[in-house]
């Protein structure tokens, strides 16, 4: 998940407004899930409806932490800071990681729902930071 770390310590930084979208799913989900599939097969994407973006998570996260919603930056800065982490062979940005974070994945809880009559919880509703 995000870095609460990063946003409260203020080391965090949106890119391009934070449109990437994600699917992912609360833990809670992953415990109550388990025992359906108990004699399944197949492949299940256990996920919320929504995809949340990035800029969604970076809202709900610095809300909870009581922090400013991060800085976004333009495409052309992230895009040098990346080259400049290649040159120095860092680890926090470089273009690879750019690429993953700018890039959405998603992925459909069909079936899941469907075949085992399961309702994912909505993680904008549902996360919060203990």
């Amino acid at each position: 998940m995000y870095s609460a770390y990063g946003i409260s310590s203020g080391k965090y930084f949106c890119i391009t407004g934070g449109k990437t979208r994600r699917s992912i799913a609360m833990a809670d989900d992953i415990s109550r899930i388990i025992p359906l599939c108990e004699g399944k097969s197949g492949i299940y994407n256990l996920c919320d409806d929504h995809n949340p973006s990035f800029r969604e998570l970076e809202e709900l996260i610095s809300n909870q932490l009581k922090k400013p919603v991060p800085a976004s930056i333009p495409m052309w800065s992230a895009k040098c800071l990346a080259s400049i982490g290649d040159l120095l062979n860092l680890s926090a940005i470089n273009k690879q990681k750019l690429l993953k974070i700018t890039t959405s994945l998603t992925f459909s809880n069909e079936k899941l729902k469907r075949t085992l009559n399961f309702i994912p919880s909505n993680v904008l509703s549902s996360f919060l930071i203990y």
